[in-house]
């Protein structure tokens, strides 16, 4: 059996539908982050959204998924962030002047 997930990660997801569903796009960015650095996850995090687009309104979640892909976007391939949400993994690795790739791995 999976372990559960921690407490923090279910209260930032009920953070994120909140803002979502009361078309708060100001805030919605930081608590994306937020989110994700409590373990939820990108799928997660678009599944929410898209489903509450049939409660909230189309609108507010097509601003909120556009929101969403700009947070995931602005992450650096070494962030924690791009390893708990796969980005890394289909990030393109940059190559420096010197011939060497970023100093950082995905974990195993």
């Amino acid at each position: 059996m999976g372990t559960a997930k921690p407490l923090n990660s279910y209260k930032s997801l009920i953070t994120v539908s909140a803002l979502v569903s009361m078309y708060r796009l100001g805030a919605l960015e930081t608590h994306l982050k937020i989110a994700l650095d409590h373990g939820v996850t990108r799928e997660e995090l678009s599944s929410t959204t898209t489903h509450l687009g049939f409660y909230a309104g189309g609108p507010s979640a097509a601003s909120s998924i556009g929101h969403l892909r700009k947070v995931l976007e602005d992450l650096s391939p070494c962030s924690p962030y791009a390893f708990q949400t796969g980005i890394a993994s289909h990030m393109p690795i940059r190559i420096t002047a010197g011939g060497s790739a970023p100093p950082c791995s995905v974990p195993k």
